[in-house]
């Protein structure tokens, strides 16, 4: 899916129901804009954002993600490019989710375009299907807004083309052919990928999920008093990813030096640049509270990713130096209850499990959050020649685990690895 415009540094909401014109004039303005911006000529057509707006919902189309550009001129605040997201009221439940993408400006910055896409969810991948099933894409002139508001009732009737190819697609398996092709065109070592998702048979690998409501009162008494305890010595509140990029590295830093590992830390430098590369993340901050309440520097953050109806905690950082606060069960009670109850989200997951090890974090989960691990089915292709030496090295697993070296630590995963995937056979 290719947008007409790029955005930069945004203002942007967010919410799993629909978004009210009140939340919205405050963040982005510019989409009730009543004319054109005055720098435009008289060529110029002032495609109303409000009146599509208000005609997609009419259909039942309902707004919950809403950007647009920040502005050095404050003048053009009220008419820059802008995006919205619209789902059908209740449909972020399932699998699929369709979704209409409409952007616009009325400064010149951006044309006018529509977007007919399906989310599907997919363990902790996303996928959105769109420009094959159409789309709207207008400049600023001449006598379109008729044009226009009949292109979203078009657009409208390109989902049941949709739900046909979603289900077309569902039915399609990679076959060995196709994924030896696709190894050779991408020269991947290996293609992973699972099915069986959240079986109830158990197996080898599994994601760390937790479905349901977050309640305080559901956990025994001694994990409530730690909750209470880092809600008192603790502060957390969504913030951006400027935030983080500007306070977390210190965090970053000394967690990282409190592991046990032969990966190298990354620089204040590659941090800031990576952080920001993610906007489209939620940012969530503990700050240590001082007695009259106030924050006071940043103990811990985590950068966490809303993919159809679940969220997955992409990274999850604590200094050590303040565990003694309890910043991680304020921490993630906090964003449970975010996700699970105000967004209301299917679940909530840290990823799948470590091939190597069982991580500190998943197991922390599991034990005081009553997180579950979803079991499924992991496959495996792979490129001839990685075929050939784990055929070659998998009977002598064991040794190779025993060797501690560089070459030796990143074989021994592989064949855990394909352990793993031999576990289903």
């Amino acid at each position: 899916m290719r947008l007409a415009s790029r955005f930069g540094r945004t203002n942007s909401i967010r919410q799993e129901r629909p978004l009210t014109n009140d939340e919205l004039i405050q963040v982005v303005p510019s989409i009730f804009s009543e004319e054109k911006h005055n720098s435009r000529s008289e060529r110029y057509t002032y495609i109303p954002t409000i009146t599509l707006l208000d005609k997609l919902r009419d259909e039942g189309f309902q707004p919950f993600f809403a950007c647009q550009s920040r502005v050095r001129d404050e003048d053009k605040r009220g008419h820059t490019k802008h995006m919205v997201r619209l789902r059908r009221e209740g449909g972020s439940k399932g699998k699929e989710v369709p979704e209409i993408i409409l952007l616009n400006s009325h400064d010149g910055s951006s044309s006018y375009q529509m977007i007919p896409g399906m989310f599907r969810f997919v363990c902790t991948n996303g996928l959105v299907c769109g420009t094959s099933f159409g789309e709207i894409r207008v400049p600023h002139k001449g006598d379109v807004v008729g044009q226009v508001i009949e292109g979203a009732y078009e657009v409208l009737g390109i989902f049941d083309k949709v739900a046909e190819s979603v289900d077309v697609m569902k039915s399609i398996n990679l076959t060995k052919e196709e994924s030896k092709e696709l190894l050779k065109k991408t020269n991947a070592y290996f293609l992973r990928y699972t099915n069986n998702w959240d079986t109830k048979n158990k197996s080898e690998f599994w994601f760390v999920i937790k479905d349901g409501k977050e309640d305080i009162d559901f956990y025994k008494s001694k994990i409530r008093n730690q909750i209470k305890k880092g809600l008192k010595n603790c502060i957390v509140k969504k913030v951006s990813c400027e935030e983080i990029a500007k306070y977390g590295y210190e965090v970053y830093k000394k967690a990282f030096d409190n592991y046990n590992t032969t990966l190298t830390i990354a620089s204040q430098d590659k941090f800031h640049e990576d952080t920001l590369k993610n906007k489209h993340y939620d940012y969530f901050a503990v700050y240590s509270r001082l007695e009259n309440g106030t924050e006071d520097k940043m103990i811990a953050y985590s950068s966490n990713l809303i993919e159809g109806s679940s969220c997955n905690y992409k990274t999850i950082k604590f200094d050590p130096d303040y565990l003694s606060l309890y910043p991680s069960y304020a921490l993630i009670h906090e964003m449970n209850k975010y996700y699970l109850n105000e967004l209301s989200l299917d679940f909530v997951n840290d990823g799948a499990r470590s091939i190597s090890h069982d991580t500190n974090i998943q197991s922390y989960l599991i034990q005081k959050f009553d997180f579950r691990k979803a079991f499924c089915k992991l496959n495996i292709d792979y490129r001839w020649d990685i075929e050939l030496l784990i055929k070659i090295l998998f009977p002598f697993k064991n040794i190779i685990k025993k060797c501690n070296n560089k070459i030796t630590n990143k074989l021994s995963v592989l064949l855990l690895q394909e352990e793993i995937k031999r576990s289903y056979e």
